[in-house]
């Protein structure tokens, strides 16, 4: 298969904590998708930051302009889903009172399953 993302088989040999079944669903969601990508770049950010590339990753792929209504779910679902679902993971520090996000873990099998170019 040829795609944007790493084989399956990357992921199996990983040692990750979690299953193999558990971490596909996790990736199944564009948002935690989206989050992971940015936290590479970005390991210390905030939820705003967050939402602000996810928003644009949407408006991309969905073809206009997200607005304002977008972008506050969007910001809503980072905060009550896909960040707490990262955190337990234990892949990020999620402080809800600042609004900060914190890289402290994401496996290289993830980054390179999802086509984060790690040689920059």
């Amino acid at each position: 298969m040829n795609n944007q993302y790493g084989s399956i088989e990357d992921l199996e040999q990983a040692t990750l904590d979690e299953s193999i079944d558990d971490v596909l669903r996790l990736l199944a969601q564009p948002y935690v998708r989206t989050t992971i990508r940015t936290l590479y770049s970005r390991p210390d950010t905030t939820v705003e930051q967050i939402a602000v590339v996810t928003a644009g990753s949407v408006a991309v792929t969905d073809d206009h302009i997200t607005t304002k209504e977008e972008f506050d779910e969007i910001q809503l679902h980072l905060y009550h889903a896909t960040l707490p679902r990262l955190e337990r993971y234990g892949w990020i520090d999620f402080d809800y009172e600042a609004d900060t996000v914190t890289e402290t873990g994401i496996p290289d099998p993830i980054y390179a399953f999802l086509g984060v170019d790690m040689d920059e």
